[in-house]
């Protein structure tokens, strides 16, 4: 090995020398070897991660927010070009300027350079050169918590977090708790100790976290106020209004809301007999059957709370089917739902699934038809008393859900409604103990939490005998609320809807508005937008964009618009073609006939 000469056979000879080396040389030899491994493997493991002009870990870590004062002066963009990965020039030397309050607008074709201006200002990009500064400020030497909480920013494309809307909107105030507890609270203190030894971080979850300060309101009472005037703004009151309605009240969040929203219901009962609307609402009695509701409803007479009397359950509960069976029920429902069952069949057994009439026709799904079908089918060649069990109960629950008012085939005589309010009393009286949580009687003098607060004040049914009856008494409801200054509290109720994954269970243009609305609450100096509004209807954006410009009137608004007339309005609107200004003014200059935002020229 010295001289450069290692014959086969001295190899061979090496390898059987190593098998006689003595057990601490080959462990040696083999610590080594893992050495030299791991670092080879360690330095692909760098190489594969390194990422070119990584950010200052001070800008992200240390939170400035609290110590940046409001800036003063201008907005300035000095030779700023962005330089894409494939060395496409998306802005070119862009330089613009003005001073803070005035009013932007960004048009241009949507590959023209216009977006990256709002995405620049609020950091999501970053320049490949040039400068942008806030009233003398360099925005890059700012921590992004400092710039976060000094601009706005809001996508074409929202992401909301799985939560209620108040929870999305406060998001942009929450930094870090306004205070810690003391340290002999003992749970807090042993929490402490334990975030230390595991390395996480010692900030409390549960203190508050709102920066109240930051909103401009002074507790939480003001800052519920404030929810109220974003919303507005962004034009969400309406969608709020009727979120609040189909919402359960929080009686612990909303402490006498109670009391007021039966003021509510006494208060529309009049208005029913005031208006001549009696005929369209049937309230609930706990003497008398309403024909508008289910035979569930009616036998139940309260809102289920949980599984346990769920309607799509409540044919298999134990104590229901003694009670029914104690009111001699049993057979004569399974009898109607036999009857109802053949009519099913014969009138949508051969539509597809999906259709209309299903849906319209909401009593039974496409699915349940051929199963309905076979129990028809078997009734008829054995007999309703030979069915097995699980096909009495499938005819049982399709009973319970017969509406005495649609029903054309008389299924549920005057007779029989009789003897069902007397289940009614029979099913309260002799509720087991284990299942008093599972359901909240209707009471006329009580509140009811398990039910959404409109069904609190309507307290009843509507009738669909004429068509608009929901139109009219969901006005006199309005109105009601009004008159006893009711419709903040129910659109505060509304801020606890929950939006859903990703918030799924709101309409993009409902999304974009909750977006712009937390944007809004965290009052920024400047409120960057590339193309938030494009979702909306032309009127209601703008409709939004002139209250953004008003709630703004001293903080400026930048926005990249995709339709060019909604700049009207704008301080200056910026015409930004191929990454380069190409004019720069207001928009009745640009809208002349020989201007860039002519619709002569816009057409050709």
């Amino acid at each position: 090995m010295i001289t450069g000469e290692l014959s086969f056979g001295a190899l061979v000879a090496v390898l059987a020398a190593y098998k006689e080396l003595s057990s601490p040389w080959k462990e040696l030899l083999d610590f080594y070897q893992n050495q030299q491994d791991v670092a080879i493997k360690y330095e692909q493991v760098v190489e594969q991660f390194h990422v070119a002009d990584m950010l200052d870990p001070r800008l992200l870590l240390d939170d400035e927010g609290d110590k940046v004062e409001p800036p003063q002066g201008e907005v300035e963009l000095k030779n700023v070009s962005v330089v894409d990965s494939d060395g496409i020039r998306l802005l070119d030397g862009l330089s613009l300027a003005f001073p803070l309050g005035t009013h932007v607008a960004l048009v241009g074709p949507s590959n023209g350079g216009k977006n990256l201006v709002p995405q620049l200002l609020a950091r999501l990009d970053t320049p490949t050169s040039g400068q942008i500064a806030l009233g003398g400020i360099d925005l890059a030497s700012l921590s992004f918590a400092a710039s976060g909480r000094l601009i706005g920013y809001v996508g074409p494309a929202t992401h909301l977090f799985s939560a209620s809307i108040r929870d999305n909107l406060l998001l942009g105030l929450r930094h870090r708790p306004d205070s810690t507890d003391a340290l002999d609270d003992a749970e807090r203190a042993r929490a402490i100790e334990e975030a230390r030894h595991s390395g996480n971080s010692e900030l409390d979850i549960r203190a508050d976290w709102i920066d109240y300060r930051q909103a401009g309101v002074e507790d939480a009472a003001g800052l519920e106020r404030r929810l109220l005037e974003v919303v507005r703004i962004a034009g969400l009151e309406r969608d709020l209004y009727r979120f609040g309605l189909r919402s359960r009240l929080d009686q612990e969040r909303h402490p006498g809301a109670a009391e007021r929203l039966l003021e509510a219901r006494r208060r529309f009962e009049q208005r029913l007999t005031a208006k001549g609307l009696v005929t369209l609402v049937e309230r609930f009695d706990p003497a008398h059957y309403n024909v508008s509701a289910s035979i569930a409803v009616n036998l139940l007479f309260g809102t289920p709370i949980g599984p346990t009397f769920a309607n799509g359950q409540l044919a298999e509960n134990a104590y229901v089917r003694q009670v029914l069976d104690g009111a001699d029920l049993t057979e004569d429902l399974v009898r109607a739902g036999h009857r109802l069952a053949g009519m099913i069949v014969e009138l949508f057994g051969d539509l597809p699934p999906g259709h209309a009439l299903l849906e319209e026709f909401d009593i039974v799904g496409s699915a349940d038809i051929s199963g309905l079908e076979r129990i028809v089918k078997r009734a008829e060649r054995d007999g309703i008393g030979a069915l097995a069990d699980a096909d009495r109960v499938r005819l049982l629950g399709l009973a319970l859900r017969i509406v005495a008012a649609r029903d054309r085939l008389g299924l549920i005589d005057e007779a029989m409604q009789h003897r069902i309010v007397a289940a009614r009393h029979a099913f309260a009286e002799g509720l087991p103990e284990q299942s008093h949580g599972a359901v909240e009687f209707f009471d006329p003098e009580r509140y009811n939490a398990a039910a959404p607060v409109e069904e609190n004040i309507l307290f009843g049914t509507i009738l669909s005998g004429e068509s608009d009856a929901l139109q009219r008494v969901h006005a006199a409801i309005g109105e009601v609320l009004d008159e006893l200054d009711l419709r903040a509290l129910v659109m505060t109720i509304g801020l606890d809807h929950p939006v859903g994954t990703g918030g799924s269970r709101l309409l993009p243009a409902q999304r974009q508005q909750v977006a712009i609305a937390r944007a809004v609450l965290k009052r920024p100096v400047l409120l960057a937008l590339d193309e938030a509004t494009a979702v909306l209807d032309p009127a209601a954006e703008t409709t939004l964009l002139d209250a953004l410009r008003q709630e703004f009137s001293r903080r400026s608004v930048v926005a990249a618009l995709s339709r060019p007339d909604a700049a009207q309005g704008f301080d200056r609107v910026l015409v930004i073609e191929r990454g380069r200004l190409v004019e720069d003014g207001d928009y009745a200059t640009l809208a002349r006939r020989d201007g860039s935002l002519s619709p002569r020229l816009a057409a050709e």
